[in-house]
């Protein structure tokens, strides 16, 4: 597997805590999952340091209910985007 992957958090929506996992290939200098509002700003910012399968956890307590974006970003360039729902 070469290309990065970005899969939909589980459970989604959620109200507790959600899984993301993704996939950073070998062959990249700098990578972020970023979390962000509706209207693109982001409010969480998770540096990567390592390639592979991966996953981060998002607790429910850091984010205030609604819609959020995540994106996976390699070396600046957005990889994908994916919706998630937090529920209170």
């Amino acid at each position: 597997m070469d290309e990065a992957q970005l899969e939909q958090n589980n459970p989604n929506p959620f109200s507790k805590q959600s899984v993301i996992e993704f996939y950073v290939p070998a062959k990249f200098h700098s990578a972020q999952l970023v979390v962000a509002d509706m209207k693109g700003v982001p409010i969480k910012i998770f540096d990567i340091n390592t390639a592979g399968t991966q996953q981060v956890i998002i607790h429910a307590n850091e984010f205030a209910a609604g819609s959020y974006f995540y994106s996976l970003f390699l070396d600046g360039a957005k990889v994908a985007t994916k919706k998630m729902e937090l529920t209170k």
